[in-house]
């Protein structure tokens, strides 16, 4: 008996989880006029500390009321487009709370088969609908071949040229069974590039559907919630990875320039160690699921603890002409189905974070006050003996710096900021042995030729890390959005106007910007592009400027062969010669005993 019950419960479970043509064409309707059901679409990306994107998306979609079953029933509900790729915490759940059920790998590819079979072959009878009203049959075993591709077409997740060859061959195998049923040509080219159409958006993304239980036409609310990979996390970058990358990849930013061919990829290595050095901000792009996929899209972007979003662009707004549509305590977007068809595609969302510049004050500090000590060293105003005050702050000087590099270790974007970390710990070593030369010089009142040039290697360094880290304030942004726009208002002018700008602009300010941008965000990632080229000059002439300087003021000195190794005294300044005094005789008053 409890057999007999087990297996009538099951073919029940069976009946109510089947893909019924009833469920097909509501999955149908929902997935080919998203903008009728899905009147609001939210996503909500945040940062997960250990380095990743957490994505909420919520969604208010629509039962279809065109369908033959009445009463509440389970339906097929799609959940947006995903990338195609598998995702293994995504979880759903409705508006009380529940956890829904996803679909099973094989029920996703026969509903998504079923619901293209019945947009491309709707004059062919289907496995489930055998009693068509054309009367028309299609070859068994061509359909059958199609049929099964088209499932594992669905259902795969290779890359990209495993799927463009699926692709193909989906298409040849249409073609031939398009033949034997007998269909015209100029029939067989508009199912053909329809049908290729929709192959192709489904080879860059996929639809997550799940179990919903509602009557038709009932409003339902959604929750999906998913974490995927942030490349930006450490700038992955497959081509940089290895040794022989680095290398080649310095090659391209060196000498690039002279092979134009090269130019494009030195701008892009350029730009990647703009990004590294923290000269430039760090680059997102997001796709927006509007035009095709919902009426109404709001996004949300929270980003990781000490970093802030400098500026995003929605293409149909931005940060910096913002008219206050949206209110949010976060960077927020907005668009509506009927802006986004204007572009007549899908809009894309380009977001700029930077780390909080705060703590560069500490190095700024650091800077100055070694610059000092170098410029009494060279004015011989700096006493060398170990119990003098000043020691106290040289030692605590490297103290600051280490704390702050302690600090940045624990950034979200740690480690794609290390070369900057770099940087900074060989200043602190240059300063270590600056240090070591200073107090542990034999002479009393003078430096050894190797403290004058560990002295000389901290004045350059230390002027250079200023000029470097100077710009990066909160001044930054103010700058780069100005240069942005005013590029855009260059722009935006009548081609002459622009030409002649460009050119006033390239002779007097030295602005090399190009005629090939449009948008606001193509003008800032220019604008970024050229502050970093000018802090880049800025740093290299801080550098020459104060060899050149201690050159001046405190040149280096001569060795002699007998004391190589040996300390020899600071070269002194020109004074004027002292005169002499007499030796003491005996008339003399203080020769007398």
């Amino acid at each position: 008996m409890a057999t007999v019950i087990s297996g009538r419960r099951q073919r029940l479970l069976q009946d109510t989880y089947a893909i019924t043509p009833g469920r097909t064409r509501c999955l149908a309707e929902l997935i080919y006029r998203p903008t009728r059901h899905t009147q609001r679409f939210v996503e909500q990306a945040s940062f997960v500390p250990a380095g990743g994107q957490r994505w909420v998306r919520h969604l208010q979609v629509q039962i279809p009321e065109n369908v033959e079953t009445t009463g509440v029933t389970w339906w097929i509900v799609p959940l947006g487009p995903f990338a195609r790729r598998r995702f293994p915490d995504v979880t759903v759940i409705d508006a009380s709370g529940r956890r829904l059920n996803l679909v099973t790998r094989k029920q996703h590819g026969v509903a998504l088969a079923k619901v293209a079979l019945n947009r491309h072959l709707a004059g062919v009878p289907l496995p489930d609908q055998p009693d068509s009203s054309n009367g028309q049959d299609a070859p068994a075993d061509q359909y059958e071949d199609f049929r099964k591709h088209l499932l594992d077409f669905y259902t795969e997740m290779g890359d990209g040229k495993r799927r463009k060859a699926s692709r193909t061959a989906l298409l040849q195998e249409y073609e031939e069974l398009l033949v034997s049923i007998g269909l015209q040509e100029n029939d067989q080219e508009q199912h053909l590039k329809k049908l290729s159409n929709d192959l192709v958006d489904a080879s860059e993304t996929t639809q997550y559907l799940c179990w919903v239980e509602a009557a038709p036409g009932e409003v339902i609310n959604l929750q999906v919630t998913y974490t995927a990979r942030d490349p930006k996390h450490k700038l992955e970058d497959g081509r940089h990875g290895s040794v022989w990358g680095m290398v080649g990849a310095g090659a391209t930013g060196v000498f690039g320039w002279i092979t134009r061919q090269n130019l494009a990829k030195r701008q892009e290595t350029w730009n990647r160690w703009y990004v590294q050095f923290g000269l430039a901000p760090i680059p997102y792009v997001f796709n927006i699921p509007t035009h095709e996929y919902t009426a109404s899209h709001y996004s949300t972007l929270e980003p990781p603890d000490n970093t802030y979003v400098a500026y995003l662009d929605w293409e149909l707004g931005n940060s910096l002409d913002s008219k206050d549509e949206v209110d949010s305590s976060l960077d927020a977007t907005h668009i509506f189905n009927e802006e986004s068809k204007k572009l007549r595609r899908q809009p894309t969302t380009h977001a700029y974070l930077r780390c909080a510049p705060h703590h560069h004050k500490q190095i700024l500090g650091v800077a100055l006050l070694n610059i000092a000590l170098v410029w009494l060293l060279a004015a011989e105003r700096f006493p060398l003996k170990l119990e003098s005050p000043i020691q106290g702050i040289l030692v605590a000087a490297p103290s600051v710096l280490i704390a702050f590099l302690a600090q940045q270790q624990r950034h979200y974007y740690a480690h794609a900021l290390r070369r900057s970390r770099i940087i900074l710990w060989a200043y602190l070593a240059a300063e270590i042995v600056f240090l070591m030369g200073v107090t542990f010089s034999h002479a009393p009142v003078s430096l050894g030729w190797r403290a004058t040039d560990a002295a000389w290697a901290l004045a350059i360094s230390s002027a250079m890390l200023f000029i470097w880290q100077f710009p990066l304030g909160y001044g930054y942004d103010r700058i780069v959005n100005s240069l942005a726009k005013r590029k855009y208002k260059m722009v935006s002018l009548e081609y002459v106007k622009f030409k002649l700008r460009q050119r006033i602009s390239h002779k007097v300010l030295g602005l090399r910007w190009s005629g090939t941008t449009q948008t606001l965000w193509q003008c800032y990632e220019v604008a970024v592009e050229q502050w970093a080229r000018w802090m880049r000059r800025f740093i290299l002439l801080a550098g020459l400027g104060t060899f050149a300087f201690l050159c001046w003021q405190w040149p280096p000195q001569k060795v002699p062969s007998t004391l190589v190794g040996s300390p020899t005294p600071r070269l002194q300044r020109h004074r004027a010669p002292e005169r002499a005094h007499p030796a003491p005789t005996g008339n003399h008053p203080e020769s007398k005993p």
